[in-house]
């Protein structure tokens, strides 16, 4: 029993040492599998990261070519912008010019973020400048922006880490990393190129319009963060589950809100009066704005409501002649005509002032329709009969292309001729 019992002692060293041995074996075969399972992944992420690559630079190659035709076709003519409708890209300080076209491209990542503010019209003075970029709380947001932008940069050329020994594998996630980020910029910054005021200065300071094709970036980079999200390894199946649960609940919620948003603005186009009383709520300090929307106003013929907007726009000098000239009908209507001549008076000074200004906006056909609308609202101030003809006259004369003073001179007459015979039936 005693030697029974040594045997089996002696064995026992040999049977463990087996077992591990199998062991060892096993967990090395389980680590060369999930190691070229992960090599696999990476692999056919870094292909489908050139492929993504090489269709933005084929997609990016034809907006170059698009750009360049339109080039050959416009030549050296330069188009004639108003500079008052884009105040941040004509600044003449270089200070105010960078900071507050910045601010702009701050205003297009809220709309992208979240697109309620959004207005069919932001020309002019809708945007305040950072004149004073010290003392300005925008400058924060600003820096902010710059510092991202040198970072995905950054991300893109050198890289975002360097490649760790513990970490298998993290050369060839930074490269897609990198390759994955220049494809979302390309979609997002060459389609904005054109419009951004960066190397040439457009003729708006900013349009809704102009960034439809960069959110496709956008939505890209949307895309490409949920996936990372929701296939994040490293935790068990039940949080997986509830951050996943998370995730889809505020897909679904911006989903239903981005669609309600997009029903208003459909809303809002189908009607002028709706489109410019929307825009007039997101962007009263536009003079063009509000100029339109009180013309709307006009001509719904609620003349009340469109006095109270038209009346900060209603000097020529501040919102021009179209707009005197509104402002004084509006104020006919609402029988305050005193008020009107004066502002009419103003406004055939400011005319003058244009004719002897000059320029392609300040000549032919555009003073000619000025200086007829004066008349016309004029017109429809006086009270002496043969005068109020006689302006209609010369209202019609000055501009003959002006469908309203014909229209007016055309009932005038059609008036004058009842009233004559209206006369003759009672004499006779």
């Amino acid at each position: 029993m005693i030697l029974l019992q040594n045997g089996f002692e002696m064995k026992m060293p040999t049977t463990n040492f087996v077992q591990k041995l199998a062991k060892s074996k096993s967990s090395t075969k389980e680590r060369h599998d999930e190691r070229r399972r992960r090599d696999a992944m990476q692999l056919q992420e870094t292909k489908e990261a050139w492929s993504f690559v090489s269709r933005s630079l084929v997609l990016a190659m034809q907006t170059l070519i698009c750009v360049a035709f339109r080039l050959w076709q416009n030549g050296a003519i330069t188009p004639d912008f108003i500079e008052e409708q884009n105040p941040a890209g004509f600044a003449k300080d270089r200070v105010i010019r960078t900071f507050s076209l910045s601010w702009v491209y701050c205003l297009y990542l809220r709309d992208a973020i979240y697109p309620y503010f959004l207005s069919c019209d932001w020309s002019g003075k809708s945007i305040n400048l950072i004149s004073n970029w010290k003392n300005d709380p925008r400058t924060i947001l600003v820096l902010a922006l710059w510092c991202c932008v040198a970072l995905s940069l950054w991300t893109m050329v050198v890289g975002g880490q360097r490649p760790s020994r513990s970490s298998a594998g993290s050369s060839t996630m930074e490269t897609t990393l990198r390759k994955t980020n220049t494809a979302v910029w390309a979609f997002i910054f060459f389609p904005f190129f054109l419009s951004s005021n960066i190397f040439v200065v457009v003729g708006l300071m900013k349009g809704d319009r102009v960034i439809y094709l960069p959110l496709y970036g956008f939505c890209l980079l949307e895309a490409i963060v949920l996936k990372k999200l929701l296939h994040q390894g490293g935790e068990g199946i039940g949080a997986s589950v509830r951050r996943g649960g998370v995730i889809y609940f505020l897909l679904a919620f911006q989903m239903v809100t981005f669609a309600g948003l997009t029903h208003d603005r459909n809303v809002a186009w189908s009607d002028s009066i709706k489109l410019w009383e929307t825009a007039y709520a997101v962007n009263p300090q536009s003079e063009h704005t509000t100029y339109n929307y009180g013309y709307e106003l006009y001509l719904a013929k609620r003349y009340e409501e469109s006095e109270r907007v038209l009346k900060p726009v209603g000097s020529a000098r501040s919102g021009g002649p179209s707009s005197a000239y509104i402002y004084a009908t509006v104020l006919h209507y609402l029988d305050r005509c005193d008020e009107a001549m004066v502002i009419l008076t103003e406004a055939a000074e400011v005319v003058k002032e244009m004719q002897q200004e000059g320029g392609p906006r300040n000549e032919g056909a555009s003073l000619r329709r000025h200086f007829s609308n004066i008349l016309v609202a004029k017109a429809r101030c006086t009270k002496d009969i043969p005068e109020k003809g006689r302006i209609f006259h010369k209202a019609a004369m000055m501009d003959r292309s002006n469908e309203v003073a014909h229209q007016l001179l055309s009932n005038y007459m059609e008036t004058m001729e009842r009233v004559k015979k209206m006369q003759n039936m009672m004499m006779n």
